[in-house]
């Protein structure tokens, strides 16, 4: 300890006389200490602490606070005492941080110490109502006064032989010099003393009754008591009052100014109480006989600076983040929106500049010129500072050292940046409503991509600011990513694109945060079959199994075990195999049929029922439907073979598309789908006077029943708006064919029952040799 601190040892050697200094055992004293604390420690708090260690130094001494003589001597010593159980306590704790973190978290020890250690030292002022020095924190208010926290009377004796039988208490003052007095004896002059006016002065004269002479007390050197004349000093002159002095100065040697670096709460370290008081200082030496060195006249040197080391108040100037912190508040906070409201779970992550590690020695206000840096640099390691990007989403910063070359990546949390943006009004997440431009604060970036599930998108602004300019607009597929041409809302202030999941994170710059196996899923097409076979209870769905946004892909001639609807392609088949059809005729019988025309076609739906029945349709199931204004269904169902001859009536009215197909739409309906393969037969010879309905009624029909595979065919009769036909066969996903006349409408229908024909017969090449013939 003396080596370490040799500006003790004469203190500590002569205190070691009476108090051996090394029984003391260090953990048997409780400093207070609450490292753990953000805040400094309160007056109140430290006088504790103070007064504890006092106690504790006066039972060593044999006295006891309560009922023992309080002394100056004894508070210079309890001084001594105090600065070596500290100083030795803060020497350990000191080598272990540094055994163990090395120069890492130095600021954090000196800020301990600044806080906690300092705020131990008591005043030197003397207590402003008796001769005992100030017992209060070196740090404390100077609105405050000094007191030694006593009652200030003196707990001696009185000292005089008249009284040694029955003592009676003494009547001065705490701290007095001389003799300890009772108030009742006549043991003394008692007559007020000539230096009365001094601030220590006992007042009562201390020599023997009628004795000769000025009165004087028992107070060796009567003090000034004037104002102290340094500077941010209220203490009181302690110069002998007899001898004349301009310069008034109290028991501090130390100049008492601030050191007004942040954090630090040590006064200046400069050995002048008038440091940066030219005139006051020179005054003082030539009144005092005291050579005139450069501490005493040095004005320039007007900086005042303790004698400690420092932490580097600066924060860190490394590029990037020093520190990130994540934050979980469960259940914290709630959603409200115009559809409803529910709590969810907030988490977001702060990164933040740390304060520079470097450590200022004893007098310097800077380390040097070396860069400001949160990491020391005698640990040996590079200045290895976070990424300072953020997540556009989430505004998580990216865990990655500053300067990397690859894409971002974090954990990510809510998406605070985000608003929903839509092709309708309303959307549902799971079991939470929103609407179009509601914040999307309470979804995460990972699990919302979780929640959209497979082939979902994601919007970004256009790069070619527009679709002419755009080059996103070739095969999408390949791209993943293409030009918006849906209304969005709430309409965005400037033209987007769609982007699927993976190319959306890629183009942002961030790492994909979903695992391998979501990815897969997400990269699919998002088409899902409607079979009742895949609703309610424990049925799972199914999609299409091709890529999302994949090209129509077409029916191959055989049978791959797929099935195929609107270009998408399935693994589960609803379509059954059994041969046995549903041939569903729709025929016009509007007044442009009339005569001829009408007979041709019966004479062609007969042919084609006979054709049926020589390819195997025994077991087939037939509905006729006729419609002009208005529709008829003639039988629903009826066996095929039942069916040679029926007799379909003529009706002659209008052409109305929609109130064939709807009554069509109603026998499919009615259909056994797991028994009988649907065949729809539409005749026309044109005339609609209902287009967009028709068209319309064809598209619903194909989205519910080609999972059942269904087989449309659209006949157009004659020259008049057949395009309309062309169009509605291929909202049906079927075929069109135009015929001209009678005959060419017999082999059509003849083509078409060739077509149900499930033959499974073929051709194979014969064995030849050179002597076949």
């Amino acid at each position: 300890m003396c080596e370490t601190f040799p500006g003790f040892v004469t203190k500590w050697t002569a205190l070691n006389n009476t108090i051996l200094l090394d029984v003391v055992k260090d953990e048997e004293l409780d400093m207070g200490f609450d490292v753990t604390s953000l805040t400094d420690k309160s007056t109140k708090t430290v006088g504790k602490t103070i007064d504890m260690l006092f106690r504790y130094f006066l039972s060593l001494r044999g006295k006891t606070y309560e009922i023992s003589r309080l002394t100056t001597e004894d508070q210079s010593d309890f001084d001594a005492f105090a600065a070596f159980v500290l100083r030795r306590r803060k020497l350990k704790v000191s080598r272990w941080l540094h055994g163990t973190l090395g120069d890492h978290l130095s600021e954090v020890r000196t800020q301990l110490e600044q806080r906690h250690v300092d705020q131990l030292i008591t005043y030197m002022s003397q207590c402003a109502h008796c001769q005992l020095g100030c017992m209060h924190s070196v740090t404390h208010s100077s609105e405050v006064e000094h007191s030694c926290t006593t009652d200030h009377k003196c707990r001696g004796l009185c000292e005089y032989v008249e009284c040694q039988t029955n003592i009676p208490p003494c009547s001065r003052c705490a701290g007095h010099e001389g003799k300890c007095e009772c108030e009742k004896g006549d043991h003394t002059c008692g007559q007020r003393c000539v230096f009365s006016r001094a601030s220590n002065c006992d007042k009562i004269c201390s020599k023997l009754a009628d004795h000769s002479g000025d009165h004087y007390c028992s107070v060796q050197v009567h003090v000034c008591g004037a104002v102290c004349s340094a500077a941010n000093c209220s203490a009181t002159c302690l110069l002998d009052i007899q001898r004349e002095h301009s310069i008034h100065k109290c028991a501090e040697v130390q100049c008492t100014h601030p050191w007004k670096m942040k954090e630090c709460k040590r006064n200046c370290g400069v050995t002048n109480h008038f440091h940066g008081q030219a005139a006051e200082s020179r005054a003082f030496a030539i009144e005092s006989g005291v050579e005139l060195g450069g501490n005493v006249v040095d004005n320039t040197s007007e900086t005042h600076m303790c004698t400690g080391s420092h932490a580097c108040g600066e924060m860190c100037t490394v590029d990037g983040i020093c520190e990130q912190k994540v934050h979980l508040k469960k259940s914290s906070r709630r959603f409200t929106g115009e559809r409803g409201s529910f709590e969810y779970i907030f988490q977001e992550m702060n990164g933040c500049k740390k304060q520079c590690a470097c450590v200022l020695p004893s007098g310097e206000l800077d380390h040097g010129g070396v860069g400001h840096s949160c990491l020391a640099e005698s640990l040996g390691q590079s200045t290895a500072h976070y990424c300072d990007a953020r997540c556009p989403s989430c505004s998580y910063y990216c865990n990655k050292h500053f300067g990397h070359m690859d894409l971002h990546a974090t954990s990510h949390g809510n998406m605070r940046q985000t608003y929903f943006i839509a092709k309708g009004n309303d959307i549902d997440i799971e079991d939470r409503k929103y609407q179009v431009g509601e914040r999307g604060i309470a979804e995460m970036c990972n699990l919302f991509c979780t929640k959209m599930g497979r082939g979902h998108t994601h919007y970004l602004p256009c790069e070619g600011e527009g679709v002419t300019r755009c080059v996103y607009t070739g095969d999408a597929s390949e791209d993943q990513r293409r030009h918006c041409m849906d209304s969005l809302f709430p309409r965005p202030d400037q033209e987007m694109d769609q982007l699927l999941h993976a190319n959306f994170w890629a183009s942002i710059g961030w790492e994909d945060p979903c695992s391998e196996i979501e990815r897969a899923l997400f990269a699919k097409c998002p088409f899902q079959c409607d079979a009742p076979e895949h609703k309610g209870g424990d049925n799972q769905p199914s999609y299409c199994v091709l890529d999302a946004w994949h090209l129509p892909e077409v029916k191959p001639e055989g049978d791959d075990g797929f099935a195929y609807i609107d270009g998408h392609q399935f693994e589960c088949v609803h379509a059954v195999d059994s041969g046995k059809f549903h041939t569903i005729f729709v025929l016009d019988s509007s007044g442009s049929m009339s005569g001829q025309p009408w007979q041709n076609l019966l004479h062609a739906v007969s042919e084609f029922t006979i054709n049926r029945l020589k390819d195997g349709g025994d077991n087939d199931l037939v509905s006729f439907i006729t419609f002009d204004n208005t529709s008829h269904i003639h039988c629903e169902a009826k066996p095929l073979k039942k069916s040679v001859g029926i007799r379909i009536p003529y009706a002659g009215g209008g052409t109305c598309f929609e109130q064939g197909l709807r009554a069509a739409n109603e026998v499919l309906s009615r259909t056994n789908f797991q028994e009988l393969k649907a065949v729809l037969i539409f005749f026309s010879d044109g005339r609609p006077w209902d287009i967009d309905l028709g068209i319309t009624l064809a598209k619903h029909i194909h989205a519910t029943y080609a999972k059942y595979d269904l087989k449309a065919f659209v006949v157009g009769f004659g020259h008049v708006n057949l395009p309309v036909l062309e169009r509605m066969a291929t909202e049906m996903g079927g075929e069109y064919r135009r015929v001209l006349d009678a005959s060419a409408l017999r082999t059509e229908f003849q083509r078409i029952a060739a077509v149900l024909c499930n033959s499974e017969a073929s051709l194979a090449l014969m064995e030849t040799s050179e002597c076949s013939s």
